[in-house]
């Protein structure tokens, strides 16, 4: 929940996504945020009322962040 992604779709690097995004990687969060970069199913697509947003499946990234949990011994 911290990264915004829903249960379905998600919308990444939007308005106030895009600099939550950047905060997160400054935090030190970096790893998650290119996990959901470059699994992003389209990238900067305009539709009203978002521009330049990225879009993708939440389900895709269930086995991404496991595994990265698993790597750095996150229990």
């Amino acid at each position: 929940m911290v990264l915004g992604l829903g249960n379905v779709g998600v919308i990444m690097r939007n308005k106030g996504r895009f600099t939550a995004a950047e905060e997160l990687i400054t935090l030190g969060c970096g790893e998650l945020i290119n996990i959901t970069d470059k699994n992003a199913r389209h990238k900067n697509v305009n539709f009203p009322g978002h521009e330049h947003p990225w879009l993708t499946i939440s389900r895709t990234y269930i086995k991404l962040f496991n595994t990265y949990f698993l790597n750095i011994n996150y229990e």
